[in-house]
């Protein structure tokens, strides 16, 4: 954001992150509906391979789920009715998907209307669908071109699974995208079919929250251009001050990434400048009868670079960068995807990189590898249906709804995990320095004052009683956050970059003759609040946590560290600043490479950071 000028499709984050599963605790039914393919192309070792993953994936399914299968050739067999997985109805279950015979051709219209019919009569059972999750997971290894003129219902998500290199990936995809659904693939290892349906049902039956509704309000001077939610429905209200993105279930340890675009006024550099407040409600899934919660709002704001502040000095901040290139991938390859070519992909992946600045390396190096997969075979139509095309259109519906997928192997799922079975949430890459709230610190944490981007976080309570919304940027003051946060600096997408710009700093303290000054600046600030809101030098700052990083390391950590530790860390060594400065001889560094005043400058810090508490 340019001082004083009018900003158009100024980008803001927000981040919906929701709690990992937790041993122990209820969790709501879901109601599945497995609609596989028995036609003559599955006979032998692909149905013997659905078999054997259909039986571990009931095995997976608890006493409160209901499942129904559905077998579909020529003609569609309703199997089972939705029965209750209690240990007499997963033996009944087992029994009937290993009598399944394969014979016939393939209609798969037929088959998708009876699934979606089997969820619809729930609704007449004494309110026992209210809450639960309805879904169809829809299995073929054939294609069915008349499936593009059937009317499919979107009302339930039937999520696809190709199953063979002779499955139709734009059949499977059209079928996800109709019903608002993922497409899986197993292609080269018919068995990995097991590993498929299983990140499938982990994720079902990890449901936390639904009816999830996520708003946004723009204050004076600030109104909301457009939202990019991907597949989630979303509005703009007609006067433009304010928005909602809903989100119809999410599972345990997901996270959502929106981007909410602002045109905002002018307005004087240095000035701390309110653009939103973030809020929203959900209901708890193991809690059917459960009203709506209500979200705790959380302000979004900015601090305007001063007059002396060009463009060039500005940083963008590594999340929202982030996510701003995996849209423009998204976009590039959804536009090409009817009819890929070699030098169309390449031209989407040239424009990513011309617009890659403060991306971390991390994300562009997945994009890449990612654009690689979908390039196998592209110039044969034939080798690309089997290779590179099952991957770019399963990827697609991925990134679409922010939910993995599997794409030929369950090692090969993307980026979209979730959090595992009793870990704690904790904040993405949004380093604790780049904050807090006052007006003096924010001139600090960014090149010039100056925040290019913004973000906002929602975290769902541990507990699932309430969501609550967790740090935002740079409007939080993280005394009043969560103590138990974990963060791991060194192994973080913005590490490189602050290393990058100490030895930046250094490089010029050296080159005036000035290297003590660095010290010396940020004892003159401590002096006069001994607080971590003190206006401290940025560079020092980040040495000082480098450090606090590395002695913790050197202490046999494994690398992950408290917040809390290490915001109490730096405070206590702020505090002693000045007076360690009286009697503590600063080193010159006087003749030393760039890196050896690094490591100098370490090894001096370690000297004066108290110990870490017990």
């Amino acid at each position: 954001m340019l001082r004083s000028e009018r900003q158009e499709n100024f980008p803001v984050l927000i981040q919906v992150t929701a709690p990992p599963v937790l041993e122990g605790t209820a969790r709501a039914g879901v109601d599945v509906v497995a609609v596989l393919d028995v036609s003559g192309s599955m006979e032998g070792e692909r149905l013997e391979h659905v078999k054997e993953a259909m039986e571990i994936f009931i095995g997976k399914l608890g006493p409160d789920d209901r499942l129904s299968v559905v077998s579909f050739a020529t003609s569609v067999r309703r199997l089972t009715e939705l029965t209750y997985m209690s240990e007499q109805g997963r033996a009944v279950a087992k029994e009937i998907v290993d009598g399944l015979v394969a014979d016939g051709s393939t209609n798969m219209g037929a088959a998708l209307l009876e699934g979606a019919m089997i969820l619809r009569d729930r609704k007449g059972a004494r309110d026992e669908s209210n809450g639960r999750v309805g879904c169809m997971m829809f299995l073929s290894d054939g294609t069915n071109d008349e499936i593009y003129k059937e009317d499919i219902s979107g009302e339930f998500p039937a999520h696809t699974f190709g199953l063979g290199s002779d499955h139709n990936p734009n059949v499977m995809r059209h079928i996800a995208d109709e019903t608002s659904a993922t497409y899986s693939f197993v292609n080269r290892n018919i068995a990995d079919i097991k590993g498929a349906f299983d990140l499938f049902i982990s994720g079902l039956t990890s449901v936390v929250a639904t009816a999830v509704r996520v708003t946004v309000r723009a204050h004076a001077g600030a109104a909301v251009s457009s939202i990019r939610s991907g597949g989630y429905a979303h509005r703009v209200a007609a006067d433009r001050l304010s928005g909602a993105i809903d989100i119809h279930d999410m599972y345990a340890g997901e996270r959502k990434c929106f981007v909410v675009y602002l045109t905002v006024a002018e307005g004087r550099g240095g000035r701390k400048k309110r653009l939103l407040t973030v809020g929203g409600s959900y209901r708890r899934s193991s809690d059917v009868m459960s009203s709506q919660l209500m979200l705790r709002d959380v302000e979004v704001s900015v601090v305007r670079p001063r007059w002396w502040c060009s463009a060039a000095g500005l940083a963008i901040h590594g999340e929202v960068a982030a996510e701003l290139a995996r849209i423009k991938l998204e976009d590039g390859v959804a536009a090409i995807a009817d009819h890929p070519t070699g030098a169309g992909l390449q031209e989407v992946w040239s424009g990513v990189m011309a617009s890659a600045a403060g991306v971390p390396e991390a994300t562009m190096s997945q994009l890449r590898d990612d654009v690689g997969e979908m390039m196998k075979g592209i110039e044969d139509p034939d080798e690309h249906k089997k290779l590179g095309l099952p991957y770019m259109l399963s990827w697609l519906t991925c990134h679409r709804w922010q939910r993995a997928t599997t794409k030929n192997s369950p090692s090969n799922t993307d980026s979209f995990q979730r959090l595992p079975v009793g870990a704690t949430p904790t904040t993405p890459w949004t380093p604790w320095w780049k904050t807090m709230t006052t007006t003096r610190w924010s001139r600090y944490a960014l090149m010039c004052g100056g925040f290019l981007l913004a973000a906002a976080f929602l975290y769902f309570a541990v507990a699932g009683v309430v969501l609550v919304l967790g740090p935002s940027l740079p409007a939080m003051n993280h005394r009043n956050g969560n103590g138990n946060a974990t963060m791991d600096i060194t192994r973080q997408a913005g590490w490189a970059k602050m290393e990058h710009d100490l030895e930046a700093a250094i490089t010029t303290a050296k080159s005036d003759g000035e290297t003590g000054s660095l010290f010396r600046r940020a004892a003159a600030a401590a002096s006069s609040e001994w607080s971590i809101d003190g206006e401290i030098d940025r560079y020092l700052y980040m040495a000082i946590v480098h450090a606090t990083v590395l002695r913790s390391q050197r202490r046999g950590s494994t690398g992950v560290i408290s917040e809390k530790v290490v915001r109490r860390e730096v405070e206590r060594y702020l505090r002693r600043m000045p007076k360690a400065m009286e009697v503590v001889e600063i080193p010159s560094f006087e003749g030393t490479t760039v890196e050896q005043t690094k490591n100098g400058m370490n090894r001096y810090l370690y000297s004066v950071i108290p110990p870490f508490p017990n």
